[in-house]
């Protein structure tokens, strides 16, 4: 009878159900309910593809409650590194009625919740899970859920760069529970030691994280001994193994290494792909490159490109990057290093758009924490203020080399739009051979005399052909093509007096069939049509007279109004005038020397 307490006890410790769920059930019922509980939970860390199906199956027929199902869903989907959809799921078992009389689910959710919007990088919704959570653990009294809450605080301030403020979280948590002596709380112990053995890994505080590995190996070995058969001690193990392995082969303790290695291997998450990834490290570290690329394959091809957007993607694509190094295919490595670097940028923006600062908690707490250190910090916080300047003196002095180098680019830019602008204008040129250059004398436009009045001629009616007797031939393409070439010789776009239906008349149609011809022929209207020719003469007048004025050139060319000559100008050649004459006197200075040097 003991040991079935203790099975129970044990049981509800791993998937924070309490009793209270079952009280209409018989005691064999209620055992072999809590049995498929169980079996539920193991299988939706270890086969979540599968379980999810399952799940939906069993809310169909109302197995198990609501609040259960969405747990086990976010279990699934948090193994399958889907966080947004794990917090989803978890986040609505939080705000399940029957959950709030749940105390142990409601702590597993919190932790669920934290973990999941920490690892999918919504620090907002992070800061205020972790709150809710450390308030909730104060008000039930539970070491291990305040404890996973400053974890993942600490995981917080690392993701904005306060590490030894992380530090300090991690090692509160440790403190908290150091005097544990129950299954659930060494459990969470040796956890939270694994997270601080993962900074000092990052941090290259190799040494130290050894310490702690050693550390976390009792804690471990305390464990096995109070619960054995407890789920997760194996993930437990895999990931310390793994870890203690790569130490041991950077510290030079090869012997060590090979030991932990195969301790690792005789976890069952060894066969699994996570499993393959944990050991990617230490292959790494040993040389092995073509085995860290086989297992990173066959998680590339389970993963989601959806949920690409978290850790264990970005430290997937380093280990592929290193992989591809030491194998000697560093094209494949730097394609690598600029996916991790698109997904690193990514991730910045989401965080910065957070506004993670804004929240009113923790900004509280940060400036509470402030004022009391500053007394003692003035002068760490002077000589951080004149880093500061000089990174600041090193960022104008970068952001003025770069917009030099930005001047030079926009400035040979320029120089090239020029010339391909003077080849078009001569391109033209010899396509319409009609239209000659510029002549030193260009009549300056007069003004538009008054309109004469005209006596009204009575309208003749059309004509209409004879029955029998066909439409004259009507051919667009030959209209437009002689109207074009006569515009252009004779240079009607610099008169001023010529109005649309003289155009019309001159190409000898209405008003409307001259609209749509030309629309056809130039895709836009007079306006348009007459303007680029304007402009295109307006470069032969800057080759022929450099020493004009930008306003005599746009006079000249029938464009009297400067702001309208400049706006059109850039439109049609991407430059100013002004740009463009400097630009072409260089070239033109550049052809005379290579003429004379030939």
């Amino acid at each position: 009878m003991n040991s079935l307490i203790v099975k129970h006890i044990l049981f509800l410790i791993l998937i924070r159900i309490p009793l209270s769920v079952f009280p209409a059930l018989p005691a064999k019922d209620a055992e072999s309910h809590k049995t498929a509980l169980m079996s539920l939970y193991i299988q939706a860390k270890q086969n979540p593809k599968v379980t999810l199906p399952r799940l939906d199956s069993l809310e169909k027929t109302k197995t198990y409650s609501k609040e259960h199902i969405d747990f086990f869903r976010s279990c699934s989907y948090h193994a399958l590194s889907k966080y947004y959809m794990a917090m989803y799921y978890a986040q609505r078992v939080v705000q399940y009625q029957d959950s709030r009389r749940d105390t142990l689910l409601m702590k597993s959710a919190y932790t669920l919740l934290a973990e999941s919007s920490v690892d999918a990088y919504h620090l907002e919704d992070a800061v205020r899970y972790i709150d809710e959570g450390k308030q909730y653990a104060g008000l039930v009294g539970d070491p291990v859920l305040e404890a996973n809450m400053m974890l993942m605080e600490g995981e917080v301030y690392r993701r904005l760069g306060m590490i030894e403020k992380g530090y300090q979280s991690l090692r509160r948590a440790i403190s908290l529970l150091s005097s544990s002596v129950n299954g659930d709380e060494l459990y969470c112990r040796s956890r939270i030691m694994g997270y601080f053995m993962m900074y000092c890994i990052e941090d290259r505080r190799m040494k130290e994280a050894w310490r702690v590995g050693l550390k976390r190996e009792e804690v471990i070995g305390k464990l096995q001994q109070i619960a054995s058969q407890l789920s997760g001690i194996g993930e437990q193990q895999a990931y310390l193994y793994s870890k203690m392995a790569f130490l041991a082969q950077r510290l030079g303790k090869q012997d060590r290494a090979a030991d932990y290695l195969e301790k690792f291997k005789q976890t069952p998450m060894a066969s699994t792909v996570q499993g393959r990834l944990e050991i990617n490290d230490y292959l790494l570290e040993r040389g092995d490159y073509q085995l860290v690329l086989r297992h990173v394959d066959e998680y590339m091809n389970s993963v989601d490109e959806k949920d690409s957007l978290n850790i264990i993607y970005i430290r997937t694509l380093y280990q592929t990057s290193k992989a591809y190094q030491g194998v000697g295919n560093y094209k494949s490595a730097y394609e690598e290093l600029l996916k991790l670097r698109q997904l690193m940028e990514v991730m910045r923006i989401s965080s910065e758009r957070s506004n993670l600062f804004n929240l009113t908690d923790f900004t509280r707490v940060m400036r509470q924490e402030y004022e009391l250190r500053q007394a003692e910090n003035k002068l760490h916080v002077r000589n951080w203020v004149i880093v500061g300047l000089v990174v600041v003196a090193l960022a104008l002095i970068a952001l003025l080399v770069r917009i030099y180098s930005y001047w030079k680019v926009i400035r040979e830019k320029n120089r090239k739009m020029a010339s391909l602008i003077v080849e078009l204008n001569d391109k033209n040129k010899e396509v319409l051979p009609c239209v000659t250059e510029p002549v030193a004398e260009v009549p300056v436009p007069v003004e538009v005399p008054a309109p004469v009045l005209v006596e009204e001629q009575p309208e003749v009616p059309e004509e209409t052909p004879v029955a029998g007797e066909a439409f004259p031939s009507f051919n667009p393409h030959e209209i437009f093509r002689n109207f074009d070439a006569q515009v252009r010789e004779e240079r009607m776009y610099l008169n001023y007096q010529f109005s649309r239906d003289d155009y019309a008349a001159l190409m000898g149609v209405d008003r409307n069939r001259f609209a749509a011809i030309l629309k056809e022929y130039t895709h836009g209207n007079l306006s348009a049509y007459l303007n680029n020719l304007r402009l295109d003469y307006s470069v032969g007048l800057f080759r022929a007279h450099p020493e004009w004025s930008v306003s005599e050139i746009a006079s000249h060319c029938a464009l009297p109004s400067l702001s309208t000559f400049y706006r059109l100008f850039k439109e049609k050649y991407g430059m100013s005038p002004n740009a463009f004459r400097s630009n072409l006197a260089v070239k033109e200075s550049a052809s005379l020397s290579s003429e004379e040097q030939t």
